[in-house]
């Protein structure tokens, strides 16, 4: 079945419950879901699909390929392929610089 045309020139997705699930070995159902509901908005619209965290700190967006390094990363690992290399990891290097989320 096709996806439905979504006509909006940006979309914003939460990945807090992702970024929360990061150092799982395994996404639950719903876990899983919002992954490949992450993977496909963020293949459809690129640029344009931003990435919204709700931490202990508010709410923030989140750098693009910081946002498509969590999803990435989460597809390799919960689908049993080779887990990127820490230093390769957006999240990782994110967390070099930044406070942990």
């Amino acid at each position: 079945m096709r996806p439905l045309s979504i006509e909006t020139p940006r979309v914003l997705f939460d990945i807090s419950r992702l970024v929360r699930s990061y150092g799982k070995s395994f996404g639950t159902g719903v876990d899983r879901i919002d992954l490949a509901i992450g993977l496909d908005l963020s293949e459809r619209f690129g640029a344009n699909c931003h990435f919204v965290y709700a931490g202990k700190h508010g709410i923030c967006i989140l750098p693009q390929d910081l946002g498509e390094g969590v999803l990435e990363h989460l597809r390799h690992v919960w689908n049993d392929d080779a887990v990127l290399k820490e230093k390769e990891n957006p999240l990782y290097r994110f967390r070099l610089k930044n406070e942990p989320l």
